[in-house]
């Protein structure tokens, strides 16, 4: 009896950390929601094969290191004899020599200077490339948003639409001039097609849930002037025709999801078909990065430039090696002669092995092979500059493309929400018009299919002002951030 209370508090105390548990868990997943790109950017340096390859490149490059600054291998050479040597000190019946060359000074810590270097132009070059896939993911992962905005707002003004079609068949079937025959086979067509663009609707919709009305759905029949049965006909088949292109756009929306899809999962190497999630709005902002910080910034930071800089010092490295190269190389080491006793010979020494220390020196008098290498050095450090130079120039040209471009985006941002607002304002006018009247049904379309228009422009606009961004941010290096 008294263990009870404690064991009621263990349990209490662990569904309290459950609790806990479950929260910090549905935070987590709500945090990766709202950022995920951030997240598939990390995903995508931990698994694209293709960075992976480039920073394996990098580490063999490393392993250049240690090959190019060792010695040369010692030489060992083993003679016998068939038939013994004689000489005075004895019977010679083997003959071992060791040598060993070393190169002239500095040779080889020029040669690790060289590869040290062209394996960190490597490691840029690696960088350039994981910023190269960070823009590509970026571009791919606006589409996909850009499309999935396009998809929410075709199937809103398709809803729309289909409510000024419900209240044009109800002034139909109200007018009460057209036969009944007539009526019921209008109503069919009209509920049978509302039917099959729900069922489309439901099939392409991208995380939207909310129900579309049916047109069999119960109405009030509001009180209005009658229409002429022409008249009406000729609205109900208006409504369908611009339906029918709705519903064509949505298809074709929905049929480009499935490209972009395998696009972004091939970087993050994982199967076609995954979902991607996108953000619900991206935002935008007036600041502007001053010229000059950002020329600064790419010259300090852009992986290119750095690249071309650690090639220039590697050729210089190798300017250094190729002129040590031009001069002798110096061998230590011994002969060790194997004596056996001479018969009849009284010398003291006799039978006695013998050592006899060894030196060779080569002598580089071939003198054009070396300039060429040198010379060959030479060229490629002002070809590096060269590079390098020409490279920086792009950059500073394309960020002003990117900048002019972003500038141009917010710009359209601006201009597309006022048209927005005021087309928004015009068909709110002219369906109340239509609802009273009946009259005007084209200028409703027209004002709707532009009102269309603005959001999608507004949504390209957005995304566009996001994508010179991260255009800009490539060329500073801030892909990864």
């Amino acid at each position: 009896m008294k263990n009870h209370p404690i064991s009621i508090v263990s349990a209490i105390r662990m569904l309290q950390l459950l609790v806990l548990l479950f929260i910090i868990l549905g935070i987590s997943e709500k945090g990766n929601a709202q950022d995920s790109l951030s997240v598939y950017l990390k995903e995508a340096a931990t698994n694209n094969p293709g960075i992976k390859a480039k920073y394996k490149q990098y580490l063999s490059a490393l392993e250049m290191i240690p090959q190019v600054g060792a010695l040369p291998d010692p030489e060992v050479s083993l003679g016998i004899f068939l038939k013994p040597n004689e000489l005075n000190m004895g019977n010679q019946v083997a003959d071992i020599r060791i040598m060993q060359m070393f190169p002239w000074a500095g040779s080889l810590k020029a040669s690790k200077s060289e590869a040290a270097l062209m394996a960190k132009a490597q490691y840029h070059s690696f960088v350039e490339e994981r910023n190269q896939l960070f823009y590509r993911l970026k571009n791919t992962w606006y589409a996909i948003y850009k499309l999935q905005k396009e998809i929410k707002l075709t199937e809103d003004n398709l809803r729309i639409l289909q409510s000024i079609e419900r209240l044009t068949l109800v002034r139909y079937r109200s007018s009460g001039t057209a036969s009944g025959t007539s009526l019921n086979n209008e109503s069919a067509l009209a509920e049978k097609t509302q039917s099959t663009s729900n069922n489309a609707m439901k099939g392409g919709q991208m995380g939207n849930n909310q129900p579309t009305p049916s047109v069999s759905s119960p109405m009030k029949v509001m009180p209005g002037p009658s229409m002429g049965t022409g008249s009406g006909m000729v609205d109900i088949l208006r409504i369908k025709m611009e339906r029918g292109e709705l519903e064509n756009k949505l298809s074709l929306l929905n049929d480009q999801k499935r490209p972009l899809l395998a696009e972004f999962n091939s970087y993050l190497n994982r199967n076609p078909v995954r979902e991607v999630y996108t953000t619900d709005s991206l935002s935008i902002s007036e600041s502007d990065i001053n010229d000059n910080i950002a020329a600064d910034s790419i010259r300090a930071n852009n992986p290119m430039l750095k690249m071309y800089e650690a090639e220039t010092a590697s050729n210089q490295a190798a300017v250094v090696k190729a002129q040590k190269m031009g001069y002798p190389m110096i061998g230590l080491g011994f002969d060790y002669m194997l004596l056996q006793k001479r018969m009849g010979s009284e010398i003291m020494n006799n039978g006695k092995d013998m050592v006899m220390p060894m030196m060779t020196v080569t002598l580089p008098i071939y003198r054009k092979k070396y300039k060429a290498m040198k010379k060959e050095a030479e060229l490629k450090v002002e070809a590096s500059k060269l590079q390098r130079l020409d490279t920086e120039n792009q950059l500073l040209v394309n960020y002003q493309q990117n900048r002019t471009s972003k500038n141009d985006a917010l710009r359209r941002v601006k201009l597309n929400k006022v048209q927005e607002q005021y087309a928004l304002q015009s068909v709110q006018i002219l369906r109340g018009s239509y609802q009273t009247s009946g009259k005007d049904l084209e200028e409703v379309l027209r004002m709707m299919r532009q009102l269309l228009d603005y959001r999608f422009q507004i949504t390209e606009a957005i995304v566009d002002y996001h994508l010179a961004q991260a255009g800009i941010e490539l060329l500073m290096a801030k892909s990864a951030e």
